[in-house]
């Protein structure tokens, strides 16, 4: 974990600097989650999901950071696929719809996994009880080198 100062907020995103912790692991195109401090957090619990839009260093123990915000918070889940069975277990997050950007949920993903219109995707979430639904990657909605973020819908078709 890394301590970051908040240096601007909008709506969408944030720009933060660098205090202190590892960076290494940080590159454009990544998911990181942001836990707020002080008074003004909802809840003690709440992770807020953004995207890594740029990076800017003028030396190492310097860097900041342009991200965009895609969801107050996230769900961690796993899918199974047909096609993706012999890999194992593929980690997934699920983002809440956020109307009238993301109408949808959205499922976070690494790249090259899935294609649009993929069906009769498992999804595993172990959230308050097990819960597993079928879902259908509907729309890729953004793509990255590292990660892919797909409109997802609930799959009722045989």
């Amino acid at each position: 974990m890394c301590e970051w100062m908040v240096t601007n907020e909008s709506p969408d995103g944030y720009a933060l600097m660098h205090i202190s912790g590892e960076t290494n692991d940080l590159h454009v195109g990544d998911i990181v989650a942001l836990k707020p401090l002080g008074e003004y957090v909802e809840t003690p619990t709440t992770w807020h999901v953004c995207l890594i839009r740029w990076a800017i260093s003028e030396n190492p123990e310097h860097i900041e950071l342009g991200l965009e915000l895609l969801a107050p918070r996230a769900i961690a889940a796993e899918i199974a696929h047909p096609s993706t069975l012999a890999a194992g277990k593929i980690a997934a997050l699920i983002l809440p719809e956020t109307p009238p950007l993301r109408p949808f949920e959205s499922l976070v993903i690494p790249s090259g996994i899935l294609k649009e219109n993929t069906r009769k995707i498992i999804l595993v979430v172990e959230d308050k009880n097990l819960e597993i639904r079928e879902i259908c990657a509907t729309h890729l909605a953004e793509q990255t080198s590292a990660i892919e973020i797909f409109s997802v819908s609930p799959d009722y078709l045989p």
